[in-house]
């Protein structure tokens, strides 16, 4: 059921400046995990990795600290331009998370896409016939098309027996 709140962001919503920002998050968090702003060493940058990056010198939790210290060092407007204002250990492991499931998407900030589309024209009694067909029809074993139209055809009549009962 969708609520009026924002949906997981999607690569394709990302424009412009939203856009440059996930991927210099993807950098700095790429750079904290492998020790490499691409990710790889094949795909070095020069002067990868940096010394408190190094991943044959430093643990994940070292370089995780030292990311931390190098963004909160980040004159205060940048930091907030890049959407890294509020950066700690913690912020750096749910980042990764969002990485590992959503990609590039998960590191944007769910405030730079747009709410929920949904599907307007599915009212909430279509909706509710929905979910009661399915409830329904859950633990039953073999279920043909017609057996779920018996009750899909009586849903808008429970429905509407339900409005119409006295209080």
């Amino acid at each position: 059921m969708m609520t009026g709140g924002r949906q997981r962001p999607r690569a394709e919503d990302l424009e412009g400046h939203d856009l440059e920002r996930a991927q210099i998050r993807m950098a700095h968090l790429l750079e904290t995990e492998t020790g490499y702003r691409s990710g790889s060493p094949y795909w070095a940058q020069p002067g990868e990795p940096r010394p408190g990056y190094d991943p044959e010198r430093t643990t994940l939790t070292e370089r995780r600290q030292a990311k931390v210290a190098e963004l909160k060092a980040l004159d205060r407007r940048e930091a907030r331009h890049l959407g890294l204002e509020w950066i700690s250990e913690r912020t750096l492991e749910r980042m990764a998370a969002l990485h590992e499931e959503h990609g590039l998407a998960g590191l944007a900030d769910g405030r730079w896409t747009p709410a929920l589309r949904g599907h307007k024209s599915v009212t909430e009694q279509v909706a509710e016939a929905i979910r009661a067909v399915h409830a329904e029809s859950l633990h039953r074993s073999k279920l043909s098309m017609k057996s779920k139209e018996r009750p899909h055809a009586r849903i808008p009549l429970r429905a509407h027996q339900r409005s119409r009962r006295p209080s």
